[in-house]
C-alpha cells in the first residue's frame, strides 16, 4: 500500500486552467490502481469558471472546497 499527497497549494502562482484540469483525473486514477492513501492540499473553490474542467465536482458543489 502506498501514500501520496498531491500539493497544489505550495505552488507561487495559480498553474494554467489545463494544469488545474488535471486534479480530478489524476487523483480518480490513483485512487483506481490501488493507492492506499491520498492525500489532497488544493486552496480553492468549485466555481463555474473552472466547472467544465472538473470530473469529480458538479453545479451544485459552487463554492465549496475542490479538495473535499
Amino acid at each position: 500500500m502506498s501514500n501520496i499527497l498531491v500539493d497544489n497549494c505550495a505552488m507561487d502562482q495559480q498553474p494554467p486552467d489545463v494544469l488545474q484540469a488535471l486534479g480530478s483525473p489524476l487523483l480518480l486514477y490513483l485512487a483506481a490502481i490501488g493507492v492506499g492513501h491520498l492525500g489532497i492540499i488544493y486552496d480553492d473553490l468549485v466555481s463555474l469558471s473552472n466547472l467544465q474542467s472538473q470530473i469529480l465536482h458538479a453545479t451544485q458543489d459552487l463554492n465549496r472546497s475542490l479538495a473535499v
